[in-house]
């Protein structure tokens, strides 16, 4: 079973020192009952979007160009 020995390269991804000191988070949509939507950006360019749910649980959308 798989479930008991998890694979390491599923593990998320720390960003190297350097490139987290540079992220800036903006929320950009919060309101009572719904998802609070969060942007990190590096030189302005977005990097990732994550979505809180009600839940507790954490959308993470990684952004590629």
């Amino acid at each position: 079973d798989s479930s008991q020995n998890p694979d390491p390269n599923d593990a998320p991804q720390a960003l190297p020192e350097e490139v987290a000191a540079d992220l800036e988070n903006e929320v950009i949509y919060e309101e009572e009952g719904c998802p609070k939507v969060e942007v990190s950006s590096i030189d302005g360019k977005p990097v990732s979007i994550t979505i809180h749910l009600p839940d507790g649980r954490l959308l993470k959308l990684d952004c590629e160009y």
